[in-house]
């Protein structure tokens, strides 16, 4: 059941409950089970409604220039990350290399044990 039914759910059991001790008029209990089935047939409408619509639509006036505007964004480079959050160049990121390289040595052994 929907969570959006539930609270619903309970008032129309607490009814049933109610009319069963002699609480409630049954008429009361029937128009609330009648109000509740509209309640969820307007819902089930909407669901319904909203999975039939159509997508929005894009309209390209000039096609051509938009696959040209796709090619030429694909063909750019992205911006290095140095973890920092700003860009850096590719000289800088070299040198970031090669210190790590100069501090670590350019074959690391990696560890062949693992736990």
């Amino acid at each position: 059941m929907p969570s959006r039914l539930s609270p619903t759910f309970d008032l129309l059991e607490t009814a049933m409950k109610d009319v069963y001790a002699g609480r409630l008029d049954p008429r009361q209990a029937s128009a609330m089970a009648s109000l509740a089935g509209a309640m969820v047939k307007v819902i089930k409408a909407g669901e319904e409604e909203a999975s039939t619509e159509i997508p929005p639509q894009i309209i390209i006036k000039d096609l051509e220039k938009f696959y040209a505007d796709i090619r030429a964004i694909q063909q750019k480079t992205p911006p290095l990350d140095s973890g920092d959050g700003k860009e850096e160049t590719v000289e800088e990121l070299n040198a970031r290399m090669q210190a790590f390289e100069d501090k670590f040595g350019r074959n690391i052994k990696r560890p062949t044990e693992t736990l």
